[in-house]
């Protein structure tokens, strides 16, 4: 009798060491994870009843004691039957749900096949327990009978024959892992199930359990098996990102190089002419215009990129003036145009409230992305830029909608147009231009301003784009008309008597900002440093009006002006910053620390004759 508890205490024995091994971990709490943890519990409480089974047999002599045991034990070891099923049904069919319902609910097979597995349990307390009586009568263990054996065999083959079905139906998708579980579950129950019937004075069956507690912990529930899944994962995505990472720099420099080749050969060619063709100047000069203003967009969205990946993509909200914003869209569109044959017309519902409170950078260069796109890509015909809005309570649903008559969009195209680096295609000779990034952090903003973008397009045809977004309302008055069609007159503000100082650590900046400058008539001044600026203050020279850039040697622009501050006997004139930082949300930045304004670099007359206005008209 001793011999026949001896394998019982080995298998318990290492049951509790897998268990504590197994808690001493930290687990996933997955399904797999709960149901592994339920079966090896289960196993425990199968072994527990079958040594108080053993006790009662031995030492107490009551057959009705030893017959509830019993029949308590199998309830046990079926529903370990069960849960074994289940565990590797759902590893072969890779089930993702966090509860035993979800599991439940999967699908209809299943579930038909869990209910009878639940209920089989508890067809064991009718199975008749005849051996007990001999056991006790002869004092002899006995783990098996004939009744009980014939039940076991067909349960058995039910699961069995269920997780066969089960892989052969997804065998394309199991990994050797599991592959090497299934077999190794099909011949190790039937290899036990035979020698205990062949030594029915031993328990095996529950020596089963434990032997594949430890298979499957081994392959499957074994927390470091699923870190190194995990790092294999990461792995992956990382050299996943390196990959886009290393096309997407590729891209980038090859779309930086063209237009730098076109600037740098247009200017070398113009710099060694004998004779000078003052037409043909201004071709070169118009073509390095253009290739500046797309290097100037690659490396703006380049930013936006930059910060919507680094997580700082938050909503800055503030009001403005909508009139202004579609105005500086406009001519953007209009100067993108150029000499092309194509018509650029702006259609306003002039009810629309000219204040809104939203955040304006991100709207703005949402919209500029869809309408520069639609004027680089059309070649002839027309761009329309309409704008309609629908008012809800102190919101303003606006529309904002880009149609063109350019070579619109393939149908294979289209699913795939708003990923970043894909490219839009240009009517002459089907070229790809431009970064590809434009469209990808529209739909990045529009997302953060909780609105909607999306398009139709005919191939051949055109395209038409489509925002929506609600703003809030500041000032409802009508925003009346806006003049699309009027190009830059080349009429400025007359400053004459008024004095610039430009504070820039480099030469050409201050050379190219003193042109601009002196198309208003101002006098200008100059310096190098921050430290100079403060002397010329301290001097008491006046100026009307200071640009500052930001990244100087010695003290930088921010450090120069707190200084300037701290002088309150001194009369300081307005400080705009000049800078080449051209985040969406630095003017802000600047703002707080004290700058009266911003100009981002290159400077343009269209943004210069916004500062100018600001402070020199009807003055």
């Amino acid at each position: 009798m001793e011999f026949g508890i001896v394998p019982i205490i080995a298998s318990l024995a290492f049951l509790i060491v897998l268990i504590l091994v197994y808690n001493s971990k930290k687990q996933i709490n997955d399904i797999t994870n709960k149901i592994f943890k339920l079966y090896i519990y289960i196993s425990l409480t199968f072994c527990i009843t079958e040594l108080l089974f053993v006790f009662t047999v031995t030492y107490v002599d009551i057959s009705i004691i030893s017959k509830i045991i019993w029949k308590i034990h199998w309830v046990f070891g079926c529903s370990y039957w069960g849960l074994l099923f289940l565990y590797l049904v759902i590893i072969i069919k890779n089930i993702e749900v966090n509860s035993f319902k979800e599991v439940f609910n999967y699908d209809k097979v299943l579930k038909i096949i869990l209910i009878i597995f639940m209920v089989v349990p508890f067809i064991t307390l009718i199975v008749p327990a005849d051996s007990v009586d001999i056991m006790l009568e002869n004092k002899e263990l006995m783990f098996s009978n004939k009744k009980l054996d014939i039940f076991i065999v067909i349960y058995c083959s039910i699961i069995l024959i269920s997780i066969y079905s089960y892989y052969l139906a997804n065998r394309k998708k199991v990994s050797k892992t599991c592959r090497f579980s299934v077999y190794i579950t099909i011949i190790n129950s039937i290899s036990f199930i035979i020698f205990q019937i062949l030594l029915p004075n031993i328990s095996l069956y529950f020596e089963l359990s434990v032997v594949m507690a430890y298979i499957l912990y081994f392959n499957f529930a074994n927390p470091d098996i699923g870190l190194m899944k995990e790092i294999n994962l990461v792995q992956k995505d990382i050299e996943k990102i390196n990959k886009t990472k290393t096309d997407f720099l590729s891209n980038m420099s090859y779309e930086i190089k063209i237009p730098i080749d076109l600037i740098t050969n247009l200017c070398n060619d113009i710099s060694t002419i004998n004779v000078f063709d003052q037409e043909m100047v201004k071709k070169d000069l118009k073509q390095i215009i253009i290739s500046g203003n797309n290097l100037l967009e690659i490396v703006n969205n380049v930013l936006d990129i930059s910060k919507i990946e680094s997580g700082r993509n938050i909503l800055i909200e503030k009001e403005y003036n909508l009139k202004e914003m579609i105005d500086d869209i406009s001519s953007n569109a209009i100067s993108r145009i150029g000499a092309k044959k194509v018509e650029f017309k702006l259609e306003l519902d002039e009810n629309i409230s000219s204040i809104l409170i939203g955040d304006y950078s991100k709207l703005y260069r949402a919209i500029l992305n869809i309408v520069n796109n639609a004027a680089k890509f059309t070649e002839v015909g027309k761009v329309v830029f309409s704008v309609t809005s629908n008012k809800n309570g102190n919101y303003e649903k606006l529309l904002f909608k880009v149609s063109d008559t350019g070579n619109g969009i393939k149908e294979e195209d289209k699913n795939s147009l708003f990923s970043k680096g894909v490219k839009l295609k240009n009517n002459v000779g089907g070229e790809t231009e431009g970064s590809g990034l434009g469209l990808s952090i529209s739909k990045d903003y529009i997302d953060a301003l909780g609105g909607k973008i999306w398009f139709e397009s005919e191939y051949r045809v055109g395209s038409t784009f489509y925002i929506e977004v609600s703003q809030k309302i500041k000032d409802s008055t009508p925003i009346g008309q806006i003049k699309s069609d009027v190009k830059d007159d080349n009429k400025r503000i007359d400053c004459t008597g008024k004095t610039v100082l430009i504070v820039d650590d480099n030469k050409p900046n201050i050379k190219v900002v003193k042109r601009l400058l002196e198309k208003y008539n101002f006098k200008v001044d100059s310096v190098l440093n921050g430290q100079d600026c403060i002397y010329k203050i301290k001097s008491e020279i006046h100026y009307d009006l200071i640009f500052m850039d930001h990244v100087m040697e010695g003290m930088d622009g921010i450090e120069t002006l707190h200084v300037l501050k701290s002088l309150k006997e001194y009369n300081l004139p307005p400080v705009i910053v000049l800078t080449a930082n051209a985040m969406s949300d630095t003017r802000d930045l600047y703002i707080k620390e004290g700058f009266d304004g911003y100009l981002s670099k290159p400077v343009t007359l269209k943004d210069l004759d916004k500062v100018v206005n600001k402070y020199f008209n009807n003055k």
